[in-house]
């Protein structure tokens, strides 16, 4: 049996590579051949062991999708338009191509939002009918994807939360997953102005406070190569406090630097998710929908922020109050949307059992799981 993943692959965003690497560990088990698109096919056969083609190569695409049994498109933030109006169209070229294809395919922990355009809307009606299940990772992508006319949509938890954490002792240090920030039509890279100095500089001077008051080590993390690195460096350069180091993760690191930290704040959401996974207390700062989303499922057991500089100035009450709780840890609230996401694994192990010839999969059970 032969599966097409249609996520984000290849592009140095560890938040993607970790969703891959769940569902790819659960098709292997289910007993699936798995070939997926990626921007960069060496980089994911070599991190993955599985079979790539380029994102770009449409042919290569279809004639992966000719000989797949089925595609599942996800997870992760593809259905959007606030990255470009580019975005959106192009991801759904997969399940359009499936269905020219009469390939089944399922929507598998995605995210929904922004959806700014009613081109989106109409192409989301037309393409997704016809699917077999879909799964998404909070209640606000399933309003909009039922407000767009898509049935048979489940509201799960990201897959991310699916994994264990490792073993490691708290430092005396806070997590940063910070990231630029942006929204257009035009995608960043030809905008002509995609910085925030304002931003970066609001940023800066609520770190050095949080530095001063709790004095702690801050431990930058790059979630996307070198984009988050850059802007890492741009934010720390303004920073009075030297007390700071930088590092550029990967799937298998991250959850060790977040299991270091006695706490995190994070901008990205998958720094939220993996602070969350990693049991430790987390501000998260909301510049997008899918970031207030988190802090929503999370409740009192998160600090959240608005992006926007006159919120950020309170970051360093909102550490403050984290740091004096008598209950930082965030054990309850995984192991809370750990048994949420359990419904990503069901609509997978059940759409496979559906396909014609398929050997039926038995239920996986407790899964042992890790980043690799």
């Amino acid at each position: 049996m032969r599966v097409f993943v249609s996520a984000w692959l290849g592009s140095e965003n560890v938040g993607d590579e970790l969703l891959f690497s769940v569902l790819r560990r659960r098709l292997e088990q289910l007993g699936a051949d798995v070939v997926a698109a990626s921007k960069n096919p060496a980089a994911t056969e070599r991190q993955h062991g599985v079979r790539a083609v380029h994102h770009y190569d449409g042919w290569a695409i279809g004639r992966a999708l000719f000989g797949a049994d089925a595609l599942v498109f996800g997870g992760g933030g593809l259905i959007q338009d606030a990255t470009s109006a580019f975005s959106l169209p192009y991801h759904l070229t997969r399940p359009l191509m499936a269905k020219a294809e009469r390939v089944p395919f399922i929507g598998m922990g995605l995210g929904v939002g922004p959806l700014r355009l009613r081109f989106s809307r109409l192409l989301l009606r037309r393409v997704l009918a016809g699917h077999q299940g879909i799964t998404v990772r909070d209640e606000h992508s399933a309003n909009l994807l039922r407000a767009c006319g898509v049935t048979d949509v489940h509201v799960t938890a990201d897959m991310v939360f699916s994994l264990d954490p490792p073993s490691e002792p708290a430092r005396d240090q806070i997590a940063l997953a910070l990231r630029s920030y942006t929204d257009g039509l035009v995608p960043e890279r030809f905008r002509l102005n995609p910085i925030d100095e304002p931003m970066e500089q609001t940023l800066a001077r609520a770190l050095d406070e949080v530095s001063q008051r709790t004095k702690l080590h801050l431990r930058f993390l790059a979630f996307e190569g070198k984009r988050d690195e850059a802007f890492n460096r741009r934010v720390a350069k303004r920073m009075s406090s030297k007390d700071h180091s930088f590092a550029t993760i990967d799937a298998e690191s991250v959850m060790r630097e977040m299991r270091q930290a006695r706490l995190a704040i994070a901008m990205r959401y998958h720094g939220g998710v993996t602070a969350v996974v990693a049991e430790r207390p987390v501000v998260l700062i909301g510049y997008a929908p899918k970031v207030t989303a988190l802090a929503a499922a999370l409740g009192d057991e998160c600090r959240y922020i608005a992006h926007d500089a006159l919120a950020i100035r309170a970051l360093p009450q909102r550490v403050d109050e984290l740091l004096a709780s008598s209950s930082p840890s965030l054990s309850a609230a995984r192991q809370r949307l750990r048994l949420l996401e359990r419904g990503n694994l069901d609509l997978l192990q059940a759409f496979l059992n559906r396909l014609p010839g398929a050997t039926r999969n038995e239920d996986l059970g407790q899964e042992t799981s890790s980043p690799a």
